[in-house]
C-alpha cells in the first residue's frame, strides 16, 4: 500500500490526509458526509467531509467499527452487520534453531538494520487440500514478521522456555543472533467464522466464544 497505491495516486493529484481517525458516516441527498477528529485529540471538535462517493478502506475491524457507529447514528444497514466473522483459520507458528540465516524480519523505514535484503513476505506456500472436505484443507506460508514485533521476539521465547536463544538474542538482537534464523510460517484454514463483531463504548470488540477450542487448531498444530 506505501509502496504502490499511494504514491500512484499522490502522482495522479490526490490528496491525503493523515492523523485524522473517522467517527462515522452520514447518507446525505447528494452523496456522503465524513466525520472525523484528528487522532491525537479525541474531545476535540469534530470535523466533516462531503463527497459524492465514500470508499471505507479501514480493514475488517476498522470499516465494520465506522460502519457500526453510522448505524448507530441513523445510517440504515442491515442488521447482520458485524456478525460471521472469521479469522481464516489463521495460526502462527516459528521454527527455531535453524543452521542457515533468513532474514525474516523487517528492518523498517528508515533501517533499523543495514544487511541482507529481507524478502517479500509469503514468496512460497504448502498446500494440502482435502478432495472430501474442503474445511480441511490449509495453505502453510512462509512469511516475514514486520519491524515493530522485532523487540518483543526475544519476550516471546522467552515466555516459550528457549531462553538460551533469546538472551543472545536480547545482547546481540534480533538480526544477528539466534532470531536471525527464525522462520516464520502462516497457516491459513477454514473457521466456523462464528464471530460477531460489537461496539462497547463507541469501540469495536470481538466476541468469539470458545474459538482456541475449534478442532480445526488441533489439525493445523498437528501438522
Amino acid at each position: 500500500m506505501a509502496m504502490t497505491y499511494l504514491p500512484d495516486a499522490r502522482a495522479h493529484g490526490a490528496e491525503m490526509f493523515t492523523a485524522l481517525t473517522v467517527s462515522h458516516v452520514e447518507k446525505l441527498s447528494g452523496g456522503w458526509r465524513v466525520h472525523f477528529a484528528p487522532s491525537d485529540d479525541k474531545d476535540g471538535a469534530p470535523h466533516s467531509v462531503d463527497a459524492k462517493a465514500v470508499v471505507l478502506g479501514a480493514g475488517t475491524l476498522g470499516s465494520t467499527e465506522i460502519l457500526l457507529r453510522s448505524r448507530e447514528r441513523g445510517l440504515k444497514l442491515s442488521d447482520k452487520l458485524g456478525e460471521h466473522f472469521s479469522a481464516n483459520g489463521d495460526i502462527i507458528a516459528f521454527a527455531l534453531g535453524g543452521r542457515e540465516r533468513v532474514n525474516a524480519v523487517g528492518v523498517g523505514e528508515p533501517p533499523k538494520f543495514t544487511g541482507d535484503t529481507v524478502g517479500a513476505c509469503v514468496a512460497g506456500q504448502i498446500e494440502l487440500p482435502d478432495a472430501g472436505d474442503l474445511d480441511r484443507s490449509m495453505i502453510i506460508q512462509e512469511g516475514v514478521l514486520p519491524s515493530a514485533l522485532a523487540p518483543l521476539l526475544p519476550v516471546f521465547f522467552l515466555s516459550g522456555g528457549r531462553i538460551l536463544g533469546a538472551a543472545q538474542s536480547l545482547i546481540k538482537g534480533v538480526y544477528e543472533g539466534p532470531l536471525s534464523h527464525l522462520h516464520t510460517f502462516f497457516v491459513v484454514s477454514h473457521d466456523d467464522a462464528g464471530g460477531r463483531l460489537t461496539l462497547a463504548n463507541g469501540s469495536l470488540q470481538v466476541n468469539w466464544p470458545d474459538v482456541a477450542d475449534q478442532p480445526v487448531y488441533t489439525r493445523v498444530d498437528e501438522r
